[in-house]
């Protein structure tokens, strides 16, 4: 089991780099259109019982 959830971490970090990316390609005028799939991409692997998920620490 940790690896699958270092794989969730892994996947959440290069999801979140991913964005940040198209963000700095695109320019700020787009930020606004990123912040759903950004948040998206950080809670993606929330845990069920709201403990969180990898980019919240979830132990």
């Amino acid at each position: 089991m940790p690896e699958e959830r270092e794989a969730m971490r892994q996947q959440v970090t290069r999801d979140l780099a991913m964005i940040d990316s198209l963000s700095r390609r695109f320019g700020p005028q787009h930020l606004e259109g990123l912040e759903a799939p950004r948040a998206i991409a950080a809670s993606q692997h929330e845990a069920m019982h709201g403990s969180g998920g990898p980019a919240q620490g979830e132990s």
